[in-house]
Formats: structure tokens, C-alpha cells, sequence
């Protein structure tokens, strides 16, 4: 059956079956133009079905010659968030029909939907051709940028404790969803799916498949997955294959363009109407602190004794070299508050382990050390006979272990290795430039650190220390020279 193009509208030149099938798509705020999904397609093509191309955008000006625009108000909804409602609730947009195909604007078609394809479930989807569950997703929204890392945490923890997002096999993909809407399962699957992503995450492959579950509607998944499919190609990015993601950091963008006023004003309209590489302004993550709140490791600053100490590791392992050279984590057991217990050094361990999740883990050992071993000026012999390692943390060190904590355990790291101490109380400037100078010079990094038991910031208590660079004390953004 052919099909004909006329302003607003794609349809088929005979008459299908009585009820008609949306293909729609949502376009909120400024984040790419409008896509022709037909553009593949040529002049003619085989379907008996008929079609409303419909998109819901905030966008009055707006035009396309295949899609009906359809006014959509994203209220006080953030603009990312909003657009997913027309997505979660076509029962609601689309009344009249009893049909939809929701695609993402980034889907063109290869051959358009046929009455075959409406013959299996009330919600066919297709399987995402990577990851297989949710939690895979979640981990994969931080690393990218695509959400804040607390609110990713958040909702896998709370998955975790009333509905267990690992026993789900699967992670369907949203890009392109054929719905029987009014279906009652259905329904109930779009308003528990809308209620997910206002509480949580914006990314709505963390609760498809777990609405979908908890709503009793089966997803009947077409064949292959959405990168290989005879339905569409995806992604195709629309008109000069400029796009604002989601990674995108409006903030930086406007700061680096602050002599520009319109920049200032709207740095994502400004961004596609100029060149420019989106690396650039990609928003910076921080792995390490999701790793503490996914594995419940105190080195963060939310799980108890939250030591806060996040921060000085991600700067730290943002500049490791060989990845694969191991880690060992010190904690010193002691009557102090500060006092690191086993509990610590599994959750500390587990964060390491999470942070590597998707690369090489190099083998990560822990040891308690009791308090008149730290007082000892002699060598710490490693639980390792690998004597090389890339990072050494020691967790609640005396801040009387100044003068010998950086020749004790320095000799433990390889050449570029990296030692970290978080003292359990303040060192004072003279404690700094002994503990620097006893411990083999190089490079030197002062951080704030914390613990529930001091309820506000520790000062200088956290001590990042680089033998094989250059000498150098950093004390904020200060930075000192050391002869």
C-alpha cells in the first residue's frame, strides 16, 4: 500500500482498519531540531495501517512536513522531566486513538508499522542491546553524566529495599514503544512509570521494566533489539547532527561564554547555533562518591562516620597511571572516635570495586592496624608481597603520627604511586611541612575531612601526598613551593 504526504500529515492512500495509530514524539525545551523520521523511506512504502504523526512540543514555531504539532505545556515540570509524561501517558494525550507508537526523535523509520506488529501484547517494546538490567543502567546514567549521581543511588536503594531491581533480568529499552493505551494494565503501567520519574530519575529505563512489572503488563518484545530491528534505525541524529545531551553543563557553558550575553541568557540555544565540541562542556562526575553511596562505603559524606573524604579519592584516581597495580586501604583501630572498624574496610573495599565496575578492578587488600602499630615509626609490612602499589589509603591516623606516616608507608608505592592519610583531627602548617619533608618530599595535597562525631568539617585532616612528583605543598588553591 502507498502512502501519501501532505502538510502536517503521513497516511496511506486506501483505508486500513477502523482504528487509526499515533506515531508521536515529544520535543521540549531546546535540545536538538525536529527529526523526519520518514526521510529513509522514499515516496512509497507498504503498510495497511493509517497514521497521525503527532508531536507534543512547548515550541510554537516549530514546523514540519510530517508532524502535527500538538501543544504541550511543561508546566512547572523541568523540561527534561516534563517530556516524559506525553511518553509515560498516551491514555491521557491520545484520547481518540487506541493505538500509539512513541519513538524517540532521534528513530527513523525503515518500513512503517504494519497490523502484524499490533498482534502481540498491549506494550511491545524492544530489548536494549546492551545491558540487561537496571542496575547496569543506573551505574551507566552517572558514569555518562545523564543524572545526578545522589538521585541514581537513591532510587536503586530504594528498589533495593521494596523491590528488588536484581531479580529483573532485562532492561527494556524506551525508545520506541507500541502501546494498546487504554488497556487497563497498560494504564496503570504509564501512571506508575510517570510517578517513578517525578520522585526519581529522569532517565526512564531505571523504572520501565520495574513498572512494567509491578503493574502487571508482560512487555512483549519484538525481535532483535533496538540497534538491530527491521523497524527503524537508531540514532539518527536531526539536521546538522547537532544535539544538547543530557550531559550537557548549561552552568560551565554560560560561565566560559560569559562575555556573550545571548550565552548567558540561553546557553543551550546558543550552543547548537554555534560550533563547538560538546566534550567540552560535559558535566564532571563524581564516580567515586556514587561507588560510596551504591556500596554504602563511609568514605563519602552521607554514610556513617562519613569520613568525606570522596572528593581527595576521585582527584586521586583521576591521576593514577597503571590501573592494574593494586590498592591497599590502612584502617587503625584505636579508642578514638575516629577509630576505623572491619565494617569500614569491607565498605570501603566495595567501593573500589563498584568504582571499576565496568573496567579492570585491580586487586584491592585491606588491613587493621592497631593504634601501637601506627605509633611505630618502623615500616609497615604490606598483607601483600607485591610491594608496588598504585594507591595507599590510611583511614584514622593520630594526627601524633605526623612526622613518621609518610615514611612508614611511602615505601610501599610504586613509582607514581599516591598515598592518602585522613587524620582524625586537624595538622597544624608546621605538622604539614614535617609530615612532607620526613616523607619523601614530592607532591603535596591538603583536604578537608569530616566524621558524624565532629558534626562540621575537619580542617586539613586529609592528606594527599605524591613522592615521585615534583615538591610542591597544595593547600586549597594555594599552592607552595618546597625546597
Amino acid at each position: 500500500m502507498e502512502f501519501m504526504q501532505s502538510e502536517g500529515c503521513v497516511q496511506p492512500t486506501t483505508a486500513g482498519p477502523s482504528a487509526r495509530v499515533a506515531i508521536y514524539t515529544v520535543l521540549v525545551g531546546t535540545k536538538e531540531p525536529i527529526n523526519n523520521p520518514l526521510q529513509y523511506l522514499g515516496t512509497t512504502t507498504g503498510t495497511d495501517l493509517q497514521f497521525d504523526f503527532l508531536c507534543f512540543t512547548d515550541n510554537p514555531k516549530l514546523e514540519s512536513p510530517v508532524w502535527q504539532m500538538r501543544p504541550f505545556d511543561p508546566g512547572l515540570v523541568p523540561h527534561e522531566k516534563a517530556s516524559r509524561l506525553p511518553k509515560a501517558r498516551p491514555d491521557e494525550f491520545l484520547p481518540d486513538h487506541r493505538y500509539s507508537l512513541y519513538i524517540d526523535n532521534t528513530v527513523v523509520f525503515k518500513r512503517l508499522p504494519s497490523s502484524q506488529d499490533l498482534r502481540g501484547g498491549a506494550l511491545r517494546a524492544f530489548r536494549h542491546p546492551w545491558r540487561t538490567n537496571p542496575i547496569d543502567e543506573g551505574d551507566v546514567v552517572v558514569r555518562e553524566g545523564l543524572d545526578l549521581a545522589d538521585v541514581v543511588a537513591d532510587q536503586l536503594r530504594f528498589y533495593a529495599k521494596t523491590r528488588p531491581a536484581t531479580r529483573l533480568s532485562r532492561l527494556t529499552a524506551g525508545t520506541v514503544l507500541l502501546r494498546e493505551h487504554h488497556d487497563p494494565r497498560v494504564r496503570r503501567f504509564g501512571r506508575l512509570w510517570w510517578e517513578q520519574i517525578l520522585l526519581f530519575s529522569k532517565r526512564d529505563q531505571l523504572s520501565l521494566d520495574l513498572c512494567a512489572e509491578e503493574a502487571g503488563c508482560p512487555i512483549d518484545h519484538f525481535a532483535g533489539d533496538k540497534l538491530n530491528n527491521d523497524l527503524f534505525v537508531w540514532p539518527v541524529l536531526p539536521g546538522p547532527g547537532r544535539r544538547v545531551l543530557a550531559s550537557f553543563d548549561a552552568d560551565l557553558y554560560a560561565w566560559l561564554h560569559r562575555s556573550d550575553a545571548a550565552a548567558r541568557e540561553a546557553p543551550r540555544t546558543h550552543f547548537l547555533a554555534h560550533e563547538g565540541d560538546a566534550a567540552v562542556y560535559k558535566k564532571r562526575v563524581p564516580l567515586f562518591h556514587y561507588a560510596c553511596l551504591r556500596t554504602g562505603s563511609s568514605l563519602s559524606d552521607t554514610a556513617a562516620p562519613r569520613r568525606a573524604i570522596a572528593a581527595a579519592i576521585q582527584i586521586m584516581l583521576d591521576r593514577a597511571g597503571d590501573s592494574s597495580r593494586p590498592i591497599l586501604i590502612v584502617g587503625i583501630r584505636s579508642s578514638e572516635p575516629y577509630s576505623v572498624d572491619e565494617s569500614e574496610l569491607v565498605g570501603a573495599s566495595g567501593a573500589f570495586q563498584q568504582y571499576y565496575r565496568f573496567g579492570r578492578c585491580p586487586p584491592v587488600f585491606t588491613c587493621a592496624l592497631a593504634l601501637d602499630q601506627a605509633l611505630d615509626p618502623a615500616a609497615f609490612d604490606a598483607p601483600s608481597s607485591d610491594k608496588a602499589f598504585g594507591q595507599i589509603l590510611v583511614l584514622g591516623m593520630p594526627a601524633s603520627c605526623h612526622a613518621h606516616a609518610g615514611a612508614k608507608f611511602g615505601p610501599l608505592l610504586a613509582a607514581d604511586g599516591q598515598l592518602l592519610f585522613q587524620f582524625g583531627t586537624s595538622l597544624s602548617l608546621d605538622q604539614l611541612q614535617t609530615l612532607h619533608g620526613r616523607g619523601g618530599g614530592g607532591a603535596l595535597e591538603v583536604f578537608h575531612g569530616g566524621h558524624v562525631s565532629s558534626r562540621t568539617v575537619i580542617p586539613t585532616s586529609v592528606v594527599l601526598m605524591r613522592p615521585g612528583y615534583a615538591p610542591q605543598v597544595e593547600i586549597g588553591s594555594r599552592t607552595m613551593e618546597v625546597s
